[in-house]
């Protein structure tokens, strides 16, 4: 799932494509090649693009998003 990241204000807006009706789960972790992922939030898909936010830390934070 390609996922876009922008910067709006104190928080990061990730956006995403989404089947209506999927489940989706947004992870994060502060190290790109190791340490667990972190559950942000879960999402219900639209058929629509979808967003969150996650309020920025003063971290690096990487982010993926799965759906079952």
């Amino acid at each position: 799932i390609k996922v876009n990241a922008a910067p709006s204000g104190a928080n990061t807006v990730l956006s995403f494509p989404s089947q209506a009706g999927v489940g989706y789960r947004v992870f994060y972790r502060t190290n790109v090649a190791s340490g667990n992922w972190t559950t942000l939030t879960n999402v219900l898909g639209t058929g629509a693009i979808r967003s969150v936010s996650d309020s920025r830390t003063g971290t690096s934070r990487f982010y993926k998003v799965t759906a079952p």
